[in-house]
């Protein structure tokens, strides 16, 4: 059994009431709960904190079924969440969306007439590793969070730390390059 979302939900975190993606990519919205019962086959009783993406759950599960070599293969590595589970997670979780529909931007902003959704509307990626997460919108307007200390991530970081950001911006740049679809072979 596996339980998890896609997405999270705003609910008055940075003055927002929102369902998805409006607002960005702050925790609220891609921290989302997983959890897996397979008595035998999954550990039991663990609460990790090790990184992991959704990604991970149909490439543990084929392997839990023995199928796991079936997979096509793919330009991002997967991580087994029985290894997660014991503290072996990933390096860093990546996640990413599209821009944001012009009708749905209106109704939003309705709902929450004193947010600034334009640094939010263009496609945006977020890498987190080591305690720190960028979100990478392609308007430009990046923010860095320190989620150790700033669990709510309200203390842009950006200028203080410029090297932690470009940093995470490789990731996220080598992890788009990899993950793109290849082409066939025959």
């Amino acid at each position: 059994m596996v339980i998890t979302a896609d997405h999270g939900e705003m609910l008055g975190e940075k003055g927002l009431m929102s369902h998805g993606r409006p607002a960005g990519m702050y925790q609220p919205l891609i921290r989302v709960p997983l959890i897996m019962h397979a008595p035998g086959l999954m550990p039991q009783g663990v609460c990790s904190d090790a990184l992991v993406q959704c990604a991970d759950i149909t490439r543990t599960l084929a392997s839990v079924a023995g199928v796991g070599e079936s997979l096509a293969p793919t330009g991002a590595e997967a991580v087994d969440l029985r290894a997660a589970a014991e503290g072996a997670g990933r390096p860093y979780a990546l996640c990413q969306r599209e821009g944001f529909p012009e009708g749905r931007l209106e109704r939003a902003q309705r709902q929450n007439p004193s947010f600034d959704f334009q640094p939010h509307v263009t496609h945006m990626s977020a890498a987190a590793q080591d305690g720190w997460k960028l979100i990478h919108g392609r308007s430009g307007e990046n923010e860095l969070y320190d989620l150790r200390h700033d669990p709510d991530e309200s203390l842009n970081l950006i200028d203080e730390n410029p090297e932690r950001a470009a940093e995470l911006s490789r990731v996220i740049l080598d992890w788009e390059m990899r993950a793109q679809p290849q082409t066939a072979t025959a």
